[in-house]
Order: C-alpha cells, then sequence, then structure tokens
C-alpha cells in the first residue's frame, strides 16, 4: 500500500493519552486490500465470461464464418487483457500479483463450466424469441399500414389510369371516326 504505517486508536476513553495509539503494520493493511482486489478480479473474469456468452449468443442467432469467429475471438482476448490491465492499475495501483492474473481465470473457467450452457441456451432462444416479436410487431404495424396504404394507392392509380385510357380511346376513335369520314368525302 501506498501508506506502510499509520497510527490507529484503541478506545474513544482514553483519547487524549498518546500511549493509546499504536503502530499499523502493512502487513494489518495488505490482507484486507487484497481480498478486496482478489474480489474484484474475480467479478472482472466473471464479467468476461458474461461478455463472451453474449458474443456465443449473437453466434448463435445470426451465425459467423471460421475467419470472423477468429477475429472475435481476438478482439475479445485483447478486451479482456485491456480489462484486466485497467482492474490492477485501479484495484492495486499497478501492482501485478500472481493470484490477481489466476483468479480472473479460474472465475471465467468456472462459470464457463457451470452455468455458462444454460446462459447461453436461454440467451438464445430470448433472443429469438424477442426478434420473432419484433418481426410480428414490424409486420403489425408497420407493414400492414404500409400494404394498406401501397393497395389503396395502386387500386386509385389503377381507376385514373382506366380513365385516362377510355378517355383516349374515345378521343382515339373519335378522331378515327372523323379521318374515316373526312377521307370518305373526298
Amino acid at each position: 500500500c501506498l501508506q506502510p504505517f499509520v497510527f490507529r486508536r484503541h478506545g474513544e476513553k482514553e483519547r487524549n493519552n498518546i500511549k493509546t495509539f499504536r503502530l499499523k503494520t502493512a502487513m494489518e493493511y495488505f490482507f484486507p486490500t487484497q481480498l478486496g482486489v482478489l474480489l474484484y478480479t474475480l467479478a472482472v473474469g466473471v464479467a468476461a465470461a458474461v461478455l463472451y456468452d453474449a458474443i456465443l449468443i449473437k453466434r448463435s442467432v445470426f451465425g459467423v464464418s471460421a475467419p470472423g469467429m477468429f477475429v472475435g475471438d481476438l478482439f475479445f482476448c485483447l478486451f479482456t487483457y485491456a480489462l484486466l490491465t485497467l482492474c490492477v492499475l485501479k484495484a492495486n495501483y499497478g501492482m501485478m500479483r500472481w493470484y490477481e492474473l489466476l483468479c480472473p481465470f479460474a472465475s471465467f473457467a468456472l462459470y464457463r463450466i457451470s452455468i455458462s450452457r444454460f446462459t447461453v441456451k436461454a440467451g438464445t432462444a430470448l433472443f429469438r424469441a424477442m426478434l420473432g416479436a419484433a418481426a410480428f410487431a414490424l409486420k403489425l404495424f408497420v407493414m400492414k399500414p404500409v400494404n394498406f396504404v401501397f393497395r389503396k394507392t395502386a387500386r386509385l392509380c389503377r381507376k385514373a389510369a382506366e380513365k385516362s385510357r377510355a378517355r383516349q380511346m374515345r378521343r382515339f376513335s373519335e378522331r378515327l371516326k372523323a379521318a374515316i369520314i373526312k377521307d370518305a368525302s373526298r
């Protein structure tokens, strides 16, 4: 820790007596601090495993090619390395200890062995259900009104085209009759 020696009070009754203060050694600070670092690194390992499960769910729902899988795993490893480095910098002032590397890997492996299969299956089913619900809502609330508008517009356009075609045919037939009558009178 940064401050190896700190005075600590033993009791409130003898507040002004200098003999009641004793020196707290660095070892007394070491264990509580490092227990927090240990729990923090365990939590980082579990968070990394949950993130990897999210990646697996995305892969199972959308599918991915082998090169895409390699690139995704590579980015995950780089992200996890950066996360672990930042964790050590934040929690332990950059002092690397062996358990700070072992704990995230152990918690990651324990999570992957224990509940990851269930999480991936349930997450995949939930994600597919959400996609199905979104597709149904899209069909019901967007596509039906759009189709309705297109059908009404097409019907109006068809009627207008039929009227225009009938009017043009009448004009054409009137002009044709007039041309025939004009030729016959010559």
